[in-house]
C-alpha cells in the first residue's frame, strides 16, 4: 500500500484483511486526501458489513492521529448515526466525533438526541453507550442546560451497566 493510493482503490483495501499498521497507514492517507475521507465516510455510514466496519475503524484511527480531521463530514455522520445498526460502526463513529469539534455542527441537536437514545437503551451495546457518555460529557461542558438531564440519565442507567461504565458515570456525576 503506498501513500499515493487513490481513493477509488479504498474499497479494495476495505474488502481485504487489514493489520493495525495498515489501518494507521490508511488513516494517514484519508487525513491527507479530502476525496478519500469523503469516500470513507460514505462507506462507514452506508455499509452495515465488513466494509463499513473497517471504514469506521480507519476513521476512528484518523481522528486519534489528528483531532478534527473529519470535521467537514460531521453533519453527514450525525444524520446517519441513529440509523446505523452495527455496534462496531456506531462505536467508531462516536469515537470519531469524540476527537472532533461537534459544537459548531448545525445538527448538534440531532446528535444530542441520538446520544441520549443510546444511553437510555437497554439493548444498546455497552461500548456504544460508554462512548456516548464520554461524548455527551464533552457537549455538556459547553451546554450546561443539558447537565441535569444527562446526570439523571446516568443515574437511572447505573444498575444496568458494567462496572467500568458505572465508574465513569460516577466520576461525571460527582463533578459539580
Amino acid at each position: 500500500m503506498s501513500s499515493t493510493t487513490p481513493s477509488s482503490d479504498l474499497l479494495y483495501f476495505l474488502q481485504k484483511g487489514l493489520s493495525k499498521v495498515q489501518v494507521d497507514e490508511l488513516a494517514r492517507l484519508i487525513r491527507a486526501d479530502r476525496k478519500a475521507m469523503k469516500q470513507m465516510v460514505e462507506y462507514a455510514t452506508m455499509y452495515e458489513d465488513t466494509v463499513g466496519m473497517k471504514a469506521s475503524w480507519i476513521m476512528g484511527a484518523a481522528s486519534v492521529q489528528e483531532n478534527n480531521c473529519a470535521h467537514a463530514h460531521l453533519p453527514q455522520i450525525i444524520d446517519r448515526l441513529g440509523a446505523v445498526q452495527t455496534m462496531g460502526i456506531k462505536r467508531e463513529l462516536i469515537k470519531t466525533m469524540m476527537f472532533s469539534n461537534v459544537m459548531d455542527c448545525e445538527n448538534l441537536g440531532t446528535l444530542v438526541d441520538t446520544l441520549f437514545m443510546f444511553l437510555r437503551s437497554a439493548s444498546e451495546d455497552i461500548s456504544v453507550s460508554y462512548n456516548s457518555m464520554k461524548l455527551m460529557n464533552k457537549i455538556v461542558k459547553h451546554i450546561p442546560e443539558l447537565k441535569e438531564e444527562f446526570h439523571d440519565t446516568l443515574s437511572h442507567q447505573m444498575e444496568y451497566k458494567s462496572p467500568t461504565w458505572r465508574k465513569c458515570a460516577q466520576k461525571i456525576t460527582r463533578k459539580k
